[in-house]
């Protein structure tokens, strides 16, 4: 049985444009065009892996809203994580965890750091 796998990336996070925090938020709706596209672009994974750095002993504030911003479209995705930083990201990935775990996120347990 052979399998297939294709990635492709969410093409990442402009922080400088802080997309999400000018709209109502996930429940209220989405008025704006980049609001839609991100959601479509999530809802089309099957799976996602996060590849963030450590910061403050968390994830960045961007990824942070990323994630925030949907609620839905994050439901039973399998995930996987890597992280990096001055201990390997480890804080990071299990911050992480935690905050996708509210997002009914399947994690992987293994980590790559």
């Amino acid at each position: 049985m052979s399998k297939s796998i294709t990635s492709r990336s969410t093409g990442g996070y402009n922080a400088s444009r802080r997309y999400w925090l000018t709209q109502p938020g996930p429940r209220a709706g989405r008025t704006h065009t980049h609001a839609h596209a991100w959601a479509r672009k999530i809802s089309s994974f099957d799976a996602i892996a996060f590849v963030t750095p450590e910061y403050n002993g968390s994830v960045p504030g961007a990824l942070k809203d990323a994630i925030n911003f949907l609620y839905a479209e994050w439901n039973d995705k399998a995930t996987g994580f890597v992280g990096y930083g001055i201990q390997g990201g480890i804080r990071a990935v299990e911050h992480l965890r935690q905050i996708l775990s509210d997002l009914a996120v399947i994690g992987r347990r293994s980590t790559v750091a």
